[in-house]
């Protein structure tokens, strides 16, 4: 699973991000356009899509829990454990309990690229 979190911006029209419109190429040739899934006719339908369902019932049912996750009590320890919602040591803001302070620790290139690739952990905010 996936453990990412969407940008807004896969959430509202206009879109001109999902297409190399600027004519970006690597060294492996012309960037293509972001492939969008099967279930999507088009940028705009992708966005409608995408955005009914940040809207859904459902979505508005599991906020909590994913409050809980982010924010709350299952972001560290025992119960970030049985959520399976434990990262890197280095992404938590501040010391965590039982844990070395490994930022220190490590190269800086090493430490900027597991923050760019895997970001931040929100501070806590609920207990």
């Amino acid at each position: 699973a996936s453990l990412m979190e969407l940008i807004p911006e896969f959430f509202v029209l206009p879109a001109d991000w999902l297409e190399n419109d600027l004519g970006i190429a690597t060294s492996e040739g012309p960037l293509a356009d972001v492939a969008l899934p099967r279930w999507a006719a088009g940028v705009e339908d992708f966005i409608c899509k995408m955005r009914a369902a940040l809207e859904s019932e459902w979505v508005s049912r599991h906020l909590p829990a994913w409050i809980d996750l982010i924010f709350g009590y299952k972001q560290r320890g025992g119960e970030a454990l049985k959520a399976d919602n434990l990262f890197h040591p280095v992404c938590y803001m501040g010391d965590m309990p039982g844990q070395p302070a490994s930022a220190s620790s490590l190269p800086l290139p090493v430490l900027e690229t597991q923050l760019q690739e895997f970001g931040r952990v929100p501070r806590q905010l609920f207990f």
